[in-house]
């Protein structure tokens, strides 16, 4: 964690890593935004979805609305809906999407807090890139060891 101080809590470390990982997340949609891949729609699942603060964080930091399934584990209904498009039991990936396809609840961005992310989005980055030289070094000390 950088800036760390005597003065954090718990609750400061573990915002912290909640941040970090949103942004990280919003990394990703910026980097495929710079692509000029459109992003039309995001249907997201996983463990984060069961966390408020984790999953609120992670879109304001993106800052688009994001679909949550009401089934949580995506992973498994895809591989279901990729073994039957594979198996011929349906005519192609889109039918087998559209045969496990379920209602979705809508989380909204709060476009304050997306604001403040974008800010720190450009001090994540600045970080990442002054960092990584020194990470992969320690990382690499961290193998032989």
């Amino acid at each position: 964690m950088i800036g760390l101080s005597l003065g954090h809590d718990r609750a400061s470390m573990y915002r912290s890593a909640i941040e970090g990982v949103a942004l990280a997340s919003a990394n990703v949609l910026k980097r495929v935004h710079d692509l000029n891949v459109p992003v039309e729609r995001i249907v997201s699942s996983g463990g984060y979805a069961k966390n408020r603060l984790w999953l609120q964080a992670t879109v304001d930091a993106i800052g688009i609305p994001v679909e949550l399934p009401k089934e949580a584990n995506l992973t498994i209904i895809g591989a279901a809906a990729a073994a039957a498009a594979g198996s011929g039991l349906v005519a192609d990936l889109f039918a087998a999407a559209d045969a496990v396809r379920q209602e979705t609840v809508m989380i909204d961005p709060d476009m304050m807090a997306h604001a403040t992310y974008q800010q720190l989005l450009g001090e994540y980055l600045e970080a990442t890139e002054l960092l990584t030289p020194q990470s992969r070094r320690l990382a690499t000390g961290q193998l032989k060891g």
